[in-house]
């Protein structure tokens, strides 16, 4: 019996689930192995700036006490113009974020990061 014309025999039948078993293997490698683009978040600011970032723009939290001078830490809780000195050790995108923000840029982001400031952050909020 002679096959018909246009069938597919069995080993090449094999031949192409294998070819595309490859192919999807690989698909997916691709698919997983990319890095994906962080989702852009906004932190709006009671000064009236909304400022646009994403976690890569967010640097480690500093690494700063201020038991010794509470008066810094006063200049640059928030931007209340009785006290704000318009500096901050925190910077994201070239703006100082006050400490009062903090928490907006590491709880939900940087979690990890936020779990060994929270306690002194709760502190210097007190």
């Amino acid at each position: 019996m002679q096959p018909l014309v246009g069938s597919v025999t069995p080993s090449a039948t094999a031949a192409a689930a294998a070819a595309t078993t490859q192919a999807s293997a690989a698909a997916m490698h691709a698919f997983h192995s990319a890095k994906k683009p962080l989702a852009e978040r906004l932190l709006t600011l009671n000064n009236g700036r909304t400022l646009q970032f994403t976690l890569d723009c967010v640097p480690d939290p500093p690494a700063i006490s201020f038991a010794t001078n509470i008066p810094y830490l006063n200049g640059m809780w928030d931007f209340d113009p009785a006290h704000w000195q318009g500096t901050s050790c925190l910077i994201v995108k070239g703006h100082h974020i006050p400490v009062a923000y903090w928490p907006e840029l590491y709880k939900y982001g940087k979690k990890d990061q936020w779990k060994g400031m929270k306690t002194r952050w709760f502190e210097w909020k007190v």
